[in-house]
């Protein structure tokens, strides 16, 4: 694997102390427990696939501090609302053959960039990450002898100081996802983050992000397992206090038409039973 070098690394990609062998970096860290997260909760060949055993334990460590809390239910929730609000400004893919591009950002070891392969058939996806977790990725898939669409791909990058525009070298994008990345930049990286995924994007084009509400982060319960996932991912970068702050973000980045949803409204819609707490708001900005 390609060591990173921690002077030109963004904060989510340096070198920093690993306590539980989940991994060198905070970005390593965070996508070990989300997959844990996402098998504990959803026990599907895929999610196992992406887990090692110290991301289980971490998982089954946070779920015994809160038994059956419904924050947990969001690492769940969170792929199935985001696909569902791509088809709802899916008009901006097309249909037939050849109908677009979808770039999701900071993948992890996320099986959504699969579903969205499939769900979108006709649709190439991208997903993209820290070059140590693609290439761990894609081992583990190997492993698991797991089938990958032919419509989907991995690219390697640190979009903490690359331009999404270097790393796709003239790909036009119809939509970009990113779940879970905008929470560990400052407000400022932020925009900027957003900024450069818009210049990737096509005319009409959306991006769709997860933005951190620290309104939900105060009232939750769950303080014990917050804190103990912090621990090993570092605090968060940017916090917003409601949906006006959200949707000034976007709209900072050159963004307009930006709506904001409610993870478990959208989760209610699609008929999901299991409570969920709105940790973040679902943010979608057209170029």
């Amino acid at each position: 694997m390609e060591p990173t070098n921690n002077n030109k690394a963004s904060s989510t990609a340096r070198h920093s102390t690993d306590s539980m062998g989940l991994g060198r970096t905070r970005g390593q860290r965070s996508a070990e427990i989300m997959a844990g997260l996402r098998a504990e909760l959803e026990p599907t060949p895929e999610n196992i696939a992406m887990t090692r055993l110290m991301g289980r334990i971490f998982a089954r460590i946070m779920g015994r501090m809160q038994p059956n809390h419904p924050g947990a239910n969001y690492v769940a929730v969170r792929p199935k609302v985001m696909q569902e609000l791509i088809g709802r400004f899916g008009n901006v893919l097309g249909t037939g053959a050849d109908s677009g591009t979808i770039v999701e950002l900071a993948s992890g070891f996320s099986t959504m960039g699969i579903q969205m392969a499939q769900t979108f058939s006709f649709s190439r996806v991208i997903e993209i990450d820290l070059t140590d977790v693609i290439e761990e990725k894609q081992l583990r898939l190997r492993k698991a002898k797991i089938e990958i669409p032919k419509n989907l791909s991995y690219s390697a990058a640190d979009l903490g100081v690359e331009t999404l525009d270097s790393v796709l070298t003239g790909v036009d994008v119809d939509v970009i996802v990113a779940a879970g990345l905008l929470p560990y930049f400052n407000r400022d990286d932020v925009i900027n983050i957003l900024a450069h995924a818009r210049s990737s994007l096509k005319t009409g084009g959306i991006m769709l992000a997860d933005v951190l509400c620290n309104k939900t982060l105060a009232e939750d319960r769950a303080q014990n397992s917050i804190t103990f996932f912090r621990r090993q991912v570092g605090n968060f970068g940017s916090q917003i206090e409601d949906e006006a702050e959200a949707i000034a973000l976007f709209e900072a980045a050159g963004y307009h038409d930006v709506q904001s949803f409610n993870p478990s409204a959208v989760a209610t819609e699609l008929g999901i039973d299991k409570p969920v707490i709105d940790y973040c708001l679902m943010v979608v900005g057209k170029k």
